[in-house]
């Protein structure tokens, strides 16, 4: 698994790239999925992503989940 090291600004936007999909979470509720064109869909990388920001508390209870095709 590729992760980058997060990035924090001053709105409480959290950016990271994990398992090649670049992923934004606004003020722990809000999910960006960025998918490459090469992504399935529904993408199979979806719920890896989701379990990891999870486990490491990037998320908090009742968060939404945008996808997003570059």
């Amino acid at each position: 698994m590729e992760i980058m090291s997060p990035k924090l600004d001053d709105n409480n936007v959290v950016s990271i790239s994990i398992r090649k999909h670049f992923v934004t979470i606004t003020d722990e509720l809000i999910i960006l999925i960025k998918h490459n064109k090469k992504c399935e869909s529904p993408c199979k990388d979806t719920r890896h992503i989701l379990n990891y920001l999870e486990a490491e508390l990037f998320v908090a209870e009742g968060y939404t989940v945008n996808n997003e095709t570059k």
